[in-house]
């Protein structure tokens, strides 16, 4: 099974956030080893991978990445259980149906 996310425009509009959000957030999991990207063909779970160098609590997440003037830093905008799509309880290895 082959973990692609979707596209940039596509995780944009799903969770209602900027492209350079998105991008941000791809630039952190690329920066931790959870993903990769391939150009021309999208990004991709490492299954293999662990996340290093990131922290995270009730109000986000804060890390660096292998850049060593990256420092990344999240804000949890809303918190709440909600049915995962079936994309992403595939990709975590979770039933579907699955609350996250």
């Amino acid at each position: 099974m082959v973990d692609r996310l979707h596209s940039e425009p596509f995780l944009s509009k799903y969770y209602a956030v900027s492209r350079a959000t998105v991008r941000q957030a791809l630039h952190a999991l690329r920066g931790t080893g959870l993903i990769r990207k391939e150009k021309g063909r999208g990004a991709f779970v490492n299954r293999t991978s662990s996340a290093r160098g990131f922290s995270s609590g009730q109000g986000g997440c804060r890390g660096r990445t292998d850049s060593p003037r990256r420092d990344v830093e999240s804000t949890v905008l809303r918190a709440c259980v909600e049915r995962l799509p079936d994309w992403a309880a595939d990709v975590l290895q979770l039933g579907r149906g699955a609350e996250e």
